[in-house]
């Protein structure tokens, strides 16, 4: 949990069948906006993340971050890419002429670029960037419009993208939730998300840099296949103010031995991220495995299953996308317990979505 979060948990006893629950319901109070607490700031001369293992985003694929720039030279100043010869480049992203984006790649044989105008990024602003190329049209986005668009039905040369915050020139500046995709992202995929953090297992997805490690000489990359990023010559790490909601997953959790079906005695509702966890009281050992089924809605969902630190069995499921605001749903379990004797089990849930994230005043 982010450090200067302000966070709301509530303990509630409902009573089950067997006796009390306890229900943990924890909702996140930002200060009084979405706002995140740690960015990379770059000096715009020597510094920057390397990607040592690379990433190949493939013949199509989408490049996009939140960027803070500090300089309003007329230079090139590299956000993600490869420093190659332009034919040889990896898809790349620049802040050009000043508060302008260029983008490009090469083929193997000629560049590709686009460019918007240099009238299209606020200087020592937050600015959300985004540059996409579905095989045949490169389209860029700032602040989740389109600036300009070009058909070029080239193919990318098969090269790695390999740093963040320089390519040949540096970038004068702070960066947040840098984020490399295989697929073009829709425009209204890259308005809807610009201002969420993810959860890193979404479609398409090849890394994810949040920045908001806050220390040390490294980079998390929130995609568990991917690798991480090492700084290079000093990026600092700053307090940031980028309007980017952090990932909540509130838990909805209860002990698998028991009933529950109640509603929070306040009212107050889950945000529309919410993931569901599910910990077992029994040991691992009582659990069978193969019979754990969670279903939201009467639809079974894929779950991810876990044992934790305490040797107890946990099931998680993290929704692709978040719930409808203002709607109802209900979760049942479904699980098998081999001790005393083998039985099945069956407890369920029902909760309400709030019409969007509760935020502090």
């Amino acid at each position: 949990m982010h450090s200067n979060w302000r966070a709301m948990a509530k303990f509630f006893l409902l009573h089950g069948g067997f006796g009390l629950v306890m229900l943990l319901l924890t909702t996140p109070l930002l200060n009084g906006r979405a706002e995140s607490v740690v960015a990379l700031a770059f000096d715009g001369k020597d510094d920057f993340v390397e990607i040592p293992s690379g990433l190949i985003l493939g013949s199509t694929f989408t490049e996009e971050a939140w960027i803070l720039p500090q300089s309003n030279d007329t230079s090139y100043r590299g956000l993600m890419g490869y420093p190659a010869g332009s034919s040889k480049r990896a898809p790349s992203l620049w802040l050009a002429y000043g508060s302008g984006l260029h983008a490009g790649f090469g083929d193997g044989k000629k560049w590709n670029s686009v460019s918007s105008g240099s009238d299209t990024i606020v200087l020592q602003a937050w600015n959300h960037v985004a540059a996409t190329y579905d095989g045949v049209t490169y389209r860029v986005f700032a602040n989740g419009v389109e600036v300009v668009n070009q058909r070029f039905g080239a193919t990318p040369l098969r090269q790695a993208v390999t740093r963040i915050g320089r390519i040949d020139n540096g970038f004068a500046g702070a960066m947040r939730e840098v984020r490399f995709w295989k697929r073009a992202r829709t425009a209204e995929e890259i308005r809807q998300y610009m201002t969420k953090e993810l959860s890193g297992k979404e479609e398409g997805l090849v890394a994810y840099f949040r920045f908001d490690d806050g220390a040390g000489s490294s980079a998390k990359n929130s995609v568990s296949a991917g690798g991480v990023g090492t700084l290079k010559n000093g990026p600092r790490w700053i307090t940031s103010s980028a309007p980017v909601a952090p990932a909540v997953f509130d838990p909805l959790s209860w002990d698998g031995r028991r009933s529950i079906a109640a509603h929070s005695p306040t009212g107050e509702d889950v945000v529309p991220n919410a993931a569901i966890e599910v910990t077992f009281l029994e040991g691992v050992s009582q659990i069978d495995p193969q019979f754990i089924q969670l279903t939201v809605d009467n639809a079974a969902v894929k779950t991810e299953v876990t044992t934790n630190d305490a040797g107890k069995r946990v099931v998680l499921y993290e929704p692709t996308q978040p719930f409808e605001p203002a709607s109802k749903h209900t979760v049942k379990l479904s699980y098998v317990t081999t001790e005393p004797t083998r039985r099945t089990n069956d407890f369920s849930y029902s909760f309400s979505i709030s019409s969007s994230i509760l935020l502090s005043k």
